[in-house]
């Protein structure tokens, strides 16, 4: 894969907008393409959504998706000063995902979220540590084994786990 397939913005100077994403991870991709960011992060980042996103479908688990852009989004990315709502409107949005297919459109250019930097070099590192990625697959189905609508104090410590086996962030 060419870097062009991972950052158009980087070889033809825009970004499309109104796309439309076929899942959780791939809005959070879409995401990140349109945060402003080091294109070398931005790509490894990237690059390594995708690593997940084909780890899932090999375990035929597509449908645990929004429980890893759910993490993800939590723990590695932060509102820049004065942008709290509209990254308070994304975690929302991410927390709301379920197992079923959604259709996501990206209606903006770019998005006031910063990277956490030692969050995101985790996650990073991810994709060389299977057995981080293997537990992390193991907690979401824990997660999930009673449906994403469901509530209680342990799903929330379970989800914790999650966001630190994959970015070492915790709440």
């Amino acid at each position: 894969m060419s870097v062009a397939e991972f950052l158009p913005a980087a070889t033809t100077g825009h970004v499309t907008v109104g796309r439309t994403c076929a899942g959780p991870l791939e809005f959070l991709r879409a995401i990140v393409h349109r945060t402003n960011m080091n294109a070398s992060i931005k790509f490894e980042v990237m690059q390594t959504i995708e690593t997940l996103r084909d780890y899932l479908d090999v375990r035929e688990q597509p449908g645990l998706e929004y429980l890893f852009a759910a993490a993800l989004m939590e723990g590695c990315f932060a509102p820049m000063t004065n942008a709290e709502g509209v990254y308070s409107v994304l975690l929302s949005k991410f927390h709301g995902f379920d197992r079923r297919r959604q259709d996501m459109s990206i209606t903006a250019t770019t998005f006031p979220i910063e990277g956490r930097a030692a969050q995101l070099q985790k996650f990073i590192l991810l994709r060389h540590q299977r057995v981080n990625l293997i537990r992390a697959f193991h907690i979401a189905q824990a997660i999930d084994c009673d449906g994403p609508w469901t509530k209680s104090g342990e799903k929330d410590d379970l989800f914790t786990m999650l966001m630190k086996v994959l970015t070492g962030y915790s709440k």
